[in-house]
């Protein structure tokens, strides 16, 4: 009967360990495509620099 509760507990902190191993892998997704986006972002404002943005200006 020993054996049934210490596996149960061998379970238990496997499933513990794969969840914080998924969370921290979810940080570390969600850090790299906030870095992504803020590249996007200062390609953006690079290339408006550079070739402006003329939509309004065909007076």
């Amino acid at each position: 009967m020993d054996y049934i509760i210490g596996f149960g507990v061998i379970i238990l902190f496997g499933l513990w360990y794969l969840d914080r191993a998924l969370a921290n892998l979810k940080k570390e997704q969600d850090a790299k495509l906030s870095s992504i986006q803020a590249s996007i972002v200062n390609l953006q404002s690079d290339f408006d620099e550079k070739f402006g943005d003329d939509e309004t200006s065909d007076d």
